[in-house]
């Protein structure tokens, strides 16, 4: 886990990579293919393109400089996990993480997706619900562990027995 400023960001960079990835990939799906039927594939490959510049540069400013503040206050302030407890924190954080982004960045895809005079709230909705359902397992099977292996390759002094000092992630 990270112990200061520029673990945390290369840690941020990792997370929002494969996320954005991966919900990128599953709205456009849904969305392109599923809903409207468009099998474009250039359409597809256009559309990935310009959803994955602007949803990683939201979520990586989202992330790194406002929410993982709020994240740290709520898990080791608010629930007071215990940093002793790896399981438990690594669980907390992507929860709390999880329920702070996902409609942040649902709202951000669902004004890509339908415009601005499109937007309503059963759209947001819509869009939101199919994210949560999704975000989940992405995060908690996919993202966060890869994240962590290569976090872990790059910073191999880190020891599993080491404690993350939550005043510095404050």
């Amino acid at each position: 886990m990270p112990k200061n400023w520029k673990e945390e960001l290369i840690f941020t960079l990792l997370m929002v990579t494969f996320i954005v990835i991966g919900m990128v990939t599953y709205n456009l799906i849904i969305h392109q293919v599923v809903e409207n039927g468009d099998h474009s594939f250039w359409d597809f490959v256009k559309s990935w393109y310009t959803g994955a510049c602007i949803a990683f540069l939201t979520a990586l400013v989202l992330e790194f400089f406002i929410v993982r503040h709020i994240v740290a206050l709520i898990v080791f302030k608010v629930i007071k996990v215990n940093p002793q407890k790896p399981i438990h924190m690594i669980l907390s954080i992507a929860f709390v993480t999880m329920a702070i982004m996902c409609p942040f960045m649902s709202f951000v895809g669902t004004v890509l997706d339908v415009g601005w005079s499109g937007l309503s709230g059963m759209e947001f909705l819509n869009t939101f619900w199919k994210n949560v359902c999704f975000i989940i397992p992405l995060n908690l099977l996919i993202a966060g562990p890869l994240s962590r292996l290569i976090f872990s390759k790059l910073y191999k002094d880190i020891e599993k027995k080491n404690i993350i000092r939550t005043d510095e992630l404050i």
